[in-house]
C-alpha cells in the first residue's frame, strides 16, 4: 500500500504540473490584452504598456511561467488583476459557499440514486422498473440549467417555498442542491441497476438466501455492498468536481461559489484568478481519486489482491 500511495503522489504531482502548463499557455496565448483590461478602456497606450511592464506581461511566455511556479512553489498564488488581491484568500472565501454546495449536491445524488437504482434491479421489468429508468433518463438528458429554472419557477416562483436565490440560510441550499442530486442521481440510479443485476444472480447471493438469511440482510450485505462500486467511485469523483466550483448551477442560483468567481475571472481575462482556480479544483479531484481508490478497498477486499 505505500509504494501504490507513493506512485500515486508522483502521479498527481505529474498530472498537476501538465494542467499548469496547459492552462497558462492557454490563458497567456488567447488574443487578449489583460494589461488593457487592468488599465481601463480608456488607458492611454503608454498607459498599458507600464502596467504590462508592471505585471511582467511584457515578458516570454515561458519566463511568465516559470516566474508563476516559482512563485506558486513558495506559497505565493499570485495577485488577481480583477479583485486586486490575493488569489488563494480571495478562493478560500468562496470555499465555504462551494463546500456547502458540493456536500449537499453528492448527498442529494446518493439519495435519490442508491435507493431508485436498487428498486429498479430489484423489480427488473415491472412498471416501477419502467417509470423509474423513464425519469432517469430524462434526468440525463436534461441540461442542469434546465432543471435549475424549472425547480425555480415552480417551487420559487409559482409555489414560492424557497427563495429565488442567494445564500447563507438552509433554504437557499435546497434548490441547488436538488438540481445537481436529480442530475446526478439519474446517473447513479443506471449504473447500480446494471451493477445490481449482475450480482443478483450470483452464487454467494443463492446461498445466502438457500441459508434462510432475511431479504433486508441479504440485499444490504451481500447484493448491495458488492454492486456498489461504481457509486462510489462516481461520487468521489462528482465530489471532487463540485468543490472546484459548479458554475452552471452557482450561476443560476446566484451561489456565491467558486465557480462564479472562475466565470468572472474569465469575463475579465483575470490570468491569475483563471489559474489559481485550475489548480485549486484539480487538487480536489485528484485528491478525491486517490480517495476513491482507498475507499474501494475497504469496500470490496478482492480489490486489495488486484
Amino acid at each position: 500500500m505505500q509504494g501504490y500511495l507513493v506512485r500515486r503522489l508522483l502521479w498527481m504531482l505529474f498530472v498537476l504540473f501538465g494542467i499548469s502548463v496547459i492552462t497558462f499557455f492557454l490563458t497567456v496565448l488567447l488574443p487578449s490584452d489583460p494589461a488593457r483590461v487592468i488599465a481601463g478602456p480608456r488607458a492611454s497606450p503608454e498607459a498599458i504598456a507600464k502596467m504590462r511592464e508592471s505585471w511582467g506581461l511584457n515578458l516570454p511566455v515561458h519566463v511568465q511561467y516559470v516566474r508563476y511556479m516559482g512563485r506558486l512553489l513558495q506559497g505565493d498564488w499570485g495577485r488577481s488583476f480583477y479583485l486586486r488581491t490575493e488569489v488563494l484568500p480571495a478562493i478560500l472565501r468562496r470555499l465555504p459557499a462551494t463546500l456547502q454546495l458540493a456536500l449537499a449536491g453528492a448527498l442529494a445524488q446518493l439519495l435519490i440514486g442508491v435507493p431508485v437504482g436498487l428498486i429498479s434491479a430489484l423489480k427488473q421489468r415491472s412498471w416501477l422498473d419502467r417509470i423509474t429508468m423513464i425519469f432517469s433518463l430524462l434526468g440525463i438528458c436534461t441540461p442542469a440549467f434546465v432543471l435549475g429554472l424549472l425547480l425555480l419557477y415552480y417551487f420559487g416562483f409559482r409555489l414560492p417555498i424557497f427563495p429565488l436565490g442567494g445564500y447563507g440560510k438552509p433554504q437557499h441550499l435546497v434548490l441547488p442542491a436538488l438540481t445537481l442530486g436529480l442530475a446526478g442521481g439519474a446517473w447513479y440510479a443506471r449504473i447500480l441497476r446494471s451493477s445490481v443485476l449482475e450480482v443478483v444472480s450470483a452464487d454467494y447471493v443463492r446461498t445466502a438466501r438457500a441459508k434462510g438469511l432475511h431479504e433486508r440482510v441479504v440485499v444490504l450485505r451481500h447484493i448491495l455492498r458488492n454492486a456498489i462500486g461504481p457509486i462510489v467511485t462516481m461520487i468521489g469523483s462528482d465530489l471532487g468536481y463540485f468543490l472546484g466550483g459548479v458554475l452552471i448551477v452557482e450561476r443560476v442560483f446566484a451561489w456565491p461559489g467558486i465557480g462564479s468567481q472562475a466565470w468572472a475571472a474569465i469575463e475579465y481575462e483575470d490570468v491569475p484568478m483563471i489559474m489559481g482556480t485550475v489548480i485549486f479544483a484539480a487538487f480536489f479531484i485528484v485528491i478525491a481519486n486517490l480517495l476513491v481508490d482507498i475507499a474501494q478497498t475497504f469496500v470490496d477486499p478482492r480489490v486489495r489482491y488486484t
